[in-house]
């Protein structure tokens, strides 16, 4: 079985996942915030899964865990949705809800996805992995301190010898042309960038900037 997790439900994470899980055929998968936005879709709810954090799900040869995550600081529009979100919507009707991270064991290796800058002290413990799909929207914008502790608990306290950032493109531009960075008043991408590559190259993790449509084995 397929499935479409949402890490949380902000307009830009969540407001397609019903539309994606519909083509798909797949599983959607995300918080009771999320659930209102697939109501509002028509989206079959027996095919919606409330996640309950720290509870393995079964995919295929997939175990996969939600673990408790933090949106990146100063995040926009915090709060639950309440009630069905009818498209077209503003933004602000797209409420953050519960954030998660995915944690993926497979007989393969393990994978973690993080999508936003900022974490909770000590979710991960126990959670090792080869590769981490790390979130840096903002954290160009954060403290040197602020990096440092982030990059700490996502990549040194997992073992990952592999980061694959994301969230940093600008996704107000349509994913038929090249992924371009955040706009400098949202972020500052170059100083993030510098960061990682200083900091993969000190301790022996490959860092590498995904490609749209490119595909990629996150355990190879």
């Amino acid at each position: 079985m397929a499935a479409v997790l949402v890490a949380h439900s902000h307009y830009d994470h969540a407001m397609d996942s019903p539309t994606v899980a519909e083509r798909t055929g797949a599983e959607l998968a995300g918080s009771p915030s999320t659930r209102h936005i697939a109501e509002s879709y028509g989206f079959a709810m027996d095919r919606f899964r409330t996640i309950q954090v720290r509870t393995p799900l079964r995919y295929g040869a997939f175990e996969v865990t939600a673990l408790p995550a933090e949106h990146s600081p100063r995040a926009k529009f915090p709060g639950t949705i309440e009630h069905a979100v009818h498209p077209p919507a503003s933004i602000g009707e797209y409420a953050q809800g519960d954030c998660f991270s995915f944690h993926f064991a497979h007989p393969d290796g393990r994978v973690l996805v993080h999508a936003s800058a900022n974490f909770v002290p000590g979710a991960l413990d126990g959670y090792d992995a080869d590769t981490v799909y790390l979130g840096i929207g903002t954290l160009g914008k954060q403290s040197d301190r602020f990096r440092r502790d982030y990059w700490d608990a996502l990549v040194t306290r997992t073992g990952a010898r592999r980061v694959i950032p994301i969230h940093w493109d600008n996704f107000w531009k349509p994913l038929d042309r090249p992924l371009t960075p955040l706009p400098r008043f949202a972020d500052n991408f170059r100083r993030s960038l510098r960061f990682l590559t200083e900091k993969g190259r000190a301790e022996g993790v490959d860092v590498r900037l995904p490609v749209a449509w490119e595909r990629i084995d996150p355990l190879a």
